[in-house]
């Protein structure tokens, strides 16, 4: 009968264990895939940003090219 009890609680403290392991996997597995959802945001929002950071450079590009326009020969 010893061998038996130390036998169930080894296993009882084997399936908790293996209880606690699988739910911080699971927990690892959905902060993964938040982070995929996040990640896409962030690269579309990057791509946003980018795009309009080069409109904004070649509108002032445009502005300082008739300013320069502007200064060099006035209008009469």
């Amino acid at each position: 009968m010893d061998g038996l009890n130390m036998s169930m609680m080894i296993g009882g403290v084997v399936t908790l264990l293996l209880s606690t392991l699988s739910y911080f996997l699971h927990l690892m597995i959905l902060d993964i895939r938040l982070m995929r959802v996040e990640q896409r945001e962030l690269r579309d929002l990057c791509i946003v940003l980018k795009t309009e950071q080069q409109i904004i450079k070649e509108w002032l590009a445009d502005d300082r090219l008739k300013m320069t326009e502007r200064i060099r020969h006035p209008p009469s």
